[in-house]
């Protein structure tokens, strides 16, 4: 069928760059493209002699004629054949799908219309059922808490973390994060705290901070938020 397809395409394309009426009658007379013409002719009378000799397509061998009124006739004759053999095909093609419980809709495309193989499929009245769940995880893979001893929330299973340690208090246990055993000073150079003098904060007048000290200066305030689009914190 492959080869059928090609020197049909090829036939194609080799007679839309022909010449025709007066214009093929000047360059006819002309001996380099007679001889295009000559080869052309032999290469198109060879692909339609294997054209005609496909049985596998004809289902007999039926060689392209030499007369010009028998070619027309022989190429009407596999045209027809052709689109015979294209309804068969499609014929066959439903066949088959009516066996394996297909239906055409109405867009004219088939669908399955009855579960087959424990499978719902659309179309079929369980479709509208809960879907089962599937798995968040793979159970092939080991997740990753398991891997690296992290501490997770499970119901199940106690926490077992590598880096965060346990303390009793009066209410159990709990687990105590690694900078909670730093104090502030800790994190301040100490050689320097005797020289370090406090800065004085600006005044009120000249920050944004919005001192509110009766119900008037607040009324007034949610006043001013109401008419501005976004202001910062």
């Amino acid at each position: 069928m492959e080869d059928f397809n090609h020197h049909l395409s090829a036939l194609s394309a080799s007679l839309q760059s022909i010449p025709t009426s007066d214009s093929f009658r000047f360059h006819y007379n002309l001996p380099e493209f007679r001889h295009l013409i000559d080869q052309l002719t032999q290469k198109s009378q060879s692909m339609l002699n294997q054209i005609g000799s496909s049985d596998h397509i004809w289902g007999h061998n039926s060689s392209f004629p030499v007369d010009v009124d028998d070619g027309y006739e022989w190429m009407v004759n596999a045209n027809d054949d052709v689109l015979e053999l294209v309804d068969e095909v499609v014929d066959e093609f439903h066949r088959v799908l009516m066996e394996q419980d297909m239906e055409k809709g109405e867009d004219g495309f088939f669908k399955i219309k009855k579960e087959r193989k424990g499978l719902i499929l659309w179309g079929d009245d369980h479709g509208n059922e809960t879907k089962k769940k599937v798995s968040f995880h793979v159970h092939t893979l080991r997740k990753p808490q398991y891997h690296y001893n992290l501490a997770v929330d499970n119901s199940n299973q106690p926490f077992e973390h590598v880096w965060l340690e346990k303390e009793k208090t009066e209410d159990g246990e709990r687990f105590i994060h690694p900078l909670e055993y730093y104090s502030v000073l800790d994190f301040v150079d100490k050689n320097s705290i005797e020289s370090l003098v406090p800065v004085k904060p600006p005044p009120l007048e000249f920050t944004p901070f919005k001192l509110v000290e009766d119900v008037k200066g607040l009324k007034e305030l949610a006043a001013k938020l109401s008419l501005v689009d976004e202001f910062a914190c």
